[in-house]
């Protein structure tokens, strides 16, 4: 895809070791027919009066679809055939199955590692990943994880997390989600939809620990770790200091860092206006101060999920698609320690250019501050008005400007500041979803010039 001229923004990542706790299965109660009780890591069922096989498996699994599985496991023969004070045993390594993520989108190459039988394969949207599964992203890979609660991880290029704890089964009590973290960029949503207690998320990364309830936050690791808050507040702890860090601010770790040290992210950028854009646009944004690049996203869902580009750069104009099609775009500003600001969300619904209608014809009369022009066609003309060019690929293309619809016949008059440059470009609009290339950039000298 065309973006104009930027600089790339690279991240060096360090080999970082990815350290592991002992894993427990959560032993969970079911409270129904049955009476179920925990054992070490198994549930034990004991059959009543009334229970076959796949109420028992529904009531312990949340799904039916396991019933082959436990009969197997216990040598079951006839399902139907079970009676009152039978035991049926559910072995935690089954159990554990209940609780898992489930894969909404995948881009690029992205690589789950099973923790039940070390296999590793490509995936896919739709997948589900258990615990103690890992999932390696690499240089163009993006994958995003949908937890029970409606809590959202959006893992990007050259990472690799582990669930290392994982119990969302019980919605009276809070969904438990820990992930360790070691490489890589990510960022979370973390909700609690449809618990009583709210949900319980952790991230560790080899220099941090970051205890997440209710909140949006960054997650990067390179040489260290860098997290940054953009909803709630979040716990962090790191060589036995530990620190709040609250909305609006971020914390590094890792050699010569400390938690304790907290960063205000940046604000976040505000688009140009636009009346409509094409594949000939660039979307441009306000400059951030102390913002050393920008991260754009483009996706087609407005959680940023879907993506379809991302990219890293200093400019502060972005081109679009080369095809018509809505989709969302994404703007935040760094800072020099990598933090990421505040997030910008834009709803684009591009239109498409038709190559058979001309741009319209204009008059323009400039007379001391007044500007006046006439659409001299027979089509509406969309007229954009700036005091300065941007040299993208050797040509001038007029970013930041002023957006008025003409219709046939009519004159636009505007008050202007004569010491200025004036830069005018002009299209036709033949329907709301349809216009004509740009024409000529028509340019008017200030005094000062």
């Amino acid at each position: 895809m065309k973006r104009g001229s930027k600089s790339g923004y690279r991240y060096a990542y360090a080999a970082l070791g990815l350290l592991l706790s002992t894993l427990s299965c959560a032993q969970v109660a079911a409270q129904v027919k049955s009476e179920v009780s925990a054992i070490d890591q198994d549930i034990r069922v004991v059959v009543k009066e009334g229970d076959i096989l796949s109420s028992i498996v529904k009531q312990v699994m949340g799904s039916s679809e396991y019933w082959e599985d436990v009969a197997a496991l216990n040598k079951i023969k006839t399902p139907d055939a079970l009676k009152p004070g039978d035991l049926v045993i559910f072995p935690g390594s089954l159990v554990q199955k209940r609780n898992f993520a489930r894969v909404v989108f995948t881009k690029g190459k992205v690589s789950l590692t099973s923790a039940a039988d070390k296999a590793t394969d490509a995936l896919q949207k739709g997948d589900k990943v258990y615990l103690g599964d890992v999932i390696n992203t690499g240089k163009d890979g993006f994958v995003s994880l949908s937890f029970k609660g409606d809590t959202l991880a959006n893992i990007q290029p050259v990472s690799r997390i582990q669930v290392v704890e994982f119990d969302c089964f019980d919605t009276e009590k809070s969904c438990v989600v820990n992930l360790s973290a070691a490489a890589g960029q990510m960022d979370f949503d973390v909700r609690n939809v449809g618990f009583k207690e709210p949900t319980s998320f952790s991230v560790d990364t080899p220099n941090v620990s970051a205890a997440v309830r209710g909140t949006k936050i960054d997650v990067e690791v390179t040489d260290g770790s860098a997290v940054g808050v953009t909803s709630g507040e979040i716990e962090v702890s790191s060589n036995g200091v530990s620190n709040t860090v609250p909305v609006g601010k971020g914390t590094l770790a890792g050699e010569g860092r400390s938690v304790s040290t907290l960063f205000n992210l940046l604000k976040e950028p505000e688009y140009n206006e636009f009346t409509r854009l094409s594949s000939e646009d660039y979307l441009a944004w306000s400059s951030i101060e102390d913002a050393k690049s920008y991260k754009v996203v483009l996706a087609t869902s407005e959680s940023m999920t879907d993506i379809i580009d991302s990219m890293s750069t200093t400019d502060t104009y972005t081109a679009l698609l080369p095809e018509p099609q809505s989709f969302y775009l994404s703007t935040r500003a760094l800072d020099e320690n990598g933090l990421k600001g505040f997030k910008a969300i834009q709803k684009i619904d591009q239109v498409e250019i038709d190559d058979s209608v001309e741009a319209p014809l204009l008059e323009i009369e400039l007379s001391e501050r007044e500007l006046k022009i006439v659409n001299a066609g027979d089509l509406g003309s969309e007229v954009h008005i700036g005091n300065q060019l941007q040299t993208i690929d050797d040509f001038d293309h007029l970013i930041r400007y002023e957006a008025h619809d003409i219709p046939p016949g009519e004159t636009l008059e505007l008050d202007v500041d004569p010491d200025k440059d004036i830069f005018i470009s002009s299209r036709a609009v033949v329907s709301a979803s349809v216009v004509s290339p740009y024409g000529n950039i028509y340019e008017f000298k200030g005094r000062q010039n």
